[in-house]
């Protein structure tokens, strides 16, 4: 009555760290059951709000954080009122890939909490922290991924994905010129 059973095996070389890898694996199955709103079965008794989401998150807050990334200064409040409804948290653990490079993109990345890391062919080309964004490109170009991201910390971010950003384009042909400069810059 309280619980599902699954068994994961994983099979490794380096035995001496079992531990550390079981860790390891049972961590980012947390991270990407919370990202998903799996919550784990317990003997309890539990009061739902039907209306209540886990994305659902402050406007006016949502809208100083807007503001405050280049990608979206300048624009008019009630569009980036228009964009807080669309945008949703997600959480990551730390040493979590967020995407590969080469992958199709369809969502652009505010850092809410946390830091992650730019990696190509295996390198850090870049570190970036809380208020820094990236997979713009992705987003507007739909052009696969330039690069790896990874998690240097556990983390939290401000997604929009590529639906929620045809909405608010298609209402206004000045945000994409103004996004198009911002994308040029870097």
């Amino acid at each position: 009555d309280y619980f599902i059973e699954y068994e994961l095996r994983a099979w490794i070389d380096d035995y001496d760290n079992r531990r550390f890898i079981e860790s390891d694996i049972l961590k980012n199955i947390w991270y990407a059951f919370k990202r998903n709103n799996i919550i784990m079965p317990y003997p309890t008794n539990e009061v739902v709000n039907h209306f209540a989401h886990e994305d659902v998150h402050d406007e006016s807050e949502m809208i100083t954080i807007l503001n405050k990334v280049k990608f979206f200064s300048g624009f008019h409040e009630d569009t980036l009122r228009e964009i807080a409804k669309l945008v949703k948290k997600k959480v990551y653990g730390k040493g979590e890939t967020l995407f590969y490079k080469g992958e199709k993109g369809d969502s652009f990345f505010i850092i809410y909490k946390g830091k992650v890391n730019i990696i190509i062919d295996s390198e850090v080309v870049a570190n970036l922290k809380k208020g820094d964004f990236f997979g713009e490109m992705s987003l507007f170009t739909g052009k696969e991924r330039t690069a790896t991201v990874e998690t240097a910390e556990d983390s939290e971010f401000i997604v929009l994905d590529k639906e929620g950003f045809g909405k608010i384009l298609s209402k206004d042909t000045e945000i994409a010129e103004h996004i198009s400069k911002v994308i040029a810059e870097r």
